[in-house]
Parts: structure tokens; sequence; C-alpha cells
């Protein structure tokens, strides 16, 4: 035995699998949701913003470390603005016992100093935290003359120690 409204029940099945076939078109209306964007206008991202490099045998090109790492450096070298020179930015990580030596041997070459770091979004997790529970968004520390860490072409810079922490953010530069 058929079922009675099996004719309905197809027909309303047919007009189901019409519809759902119509073509989906944007008609340009869906563009008009965003701004038009202006080709003209000279891109100001840098894609290489956020990128930093952990190579210890590179790094070992322009710093001399007196201490192995507790765990991998990240450091990024930049360009100055106006062809001023080089900045290379690096954070180290010792253990207790190798930050307070290196701590003791760059105190013999200067008085170590009041000192802020200004976080890079490349920065460890940690230190990206530690900056927003300061108050002005800055790393602080005790900031030391670096100058004995630097190799050619690097100069001068400072290595800062950040407060309450294993890390370290030397900055040098080329002139």
């Amino acid at each position: 035995m058929i079922w009675p409204g099996w004719r309905v029940c197809a027909l309303l099945l047919s007009i189901l699998f019409l519809f759902s076939c119509v073509e989906d078109k944007d008609y340009g209306k869906a563009n008009q949701l965003r701004p038009a964007e202006d080709s003209n206008r000279p891109s100001n991202v840098n894609t290489d913003a956020n990128v930093a490099e952990d190579s210890a045998i590179k790094l070992s090109e322009f710093v001399e470390i007196p201490f192995e790492p507790a765990q991998d450096s990240v450091w990024r070298e930049d360009e100055l603005p106006n062809g001023a020179g080089k900045k290379l930015t690096v954070v180290f990580r010792f253990s207790k016992e190798d930050g307070e030596k290196l701590r003791e041997q760059l105190s013999g070459q200067g008085t170590p100093f009041e000192a802020k770091v200004d976080p890079e979004s490349w920065f460890p997790p940690e230190l990206a935290a530690r900056s927003s529970t300061t108050g002005d968004e800055t790393l602080k520390g005790r900031g030391y003359n670096a100058a004995s860490l630097a190799k050619k072409p690097y100069k001068t810079g400072t290595l800062v120690h950040i407060d309450e922490t294993d890390y370290f953010v030397l900055t040098l530069q080329t002139r």
C-alpha cells in the first residue's frame, strides 16, 4: 500500500531541491560593507615586525656572551632611522647564579643605574605580561654598561636586568 501523501511530499522535496540549486551571486553589495582600498597609498605594514631570531651561533658573531643562557635567547637586528647605524636587541634568560656573576662583572665597569625597556612584540610572553603590571607599559630594571659584551660592528650598549626576573635585555648600537 502506498502512502496517500507521497505526491505532496515529492512535490515539496522537488521545490526545495530546485531552490537550493540557485547560484549565489554577490551583485556588488557585499563589497560595499568594507571601505575601498587606496591602491596608490604605500603600505606601512612591516611584515617582519614580529620576527626575532634565536640562532646562538649567529648571535655569537655580535655579542661576547660570558655565560650560557638558561634557555634560547631571542634577538633582532634593526636599522636605525636616517641611516644612523644598526641596533641589536637581545633577550637573555640566565640562571640565578650566572645572572649574579654577570651583574658583578659588569658592575666593575661602571655604576649600575635605574633603567626602563620598552617591550617589543617579539619579546617572550612573560616579559610582555610583566610590562603591563608596571603601570607605564615598560620593563623596569638595573642597567649596566655593556660595551664589553659588544663585538664589531657594535660599539656601545646597555644590559638591563629586569626586576624580579631572570631576564636581561641587551641593546647594542654601532654608533
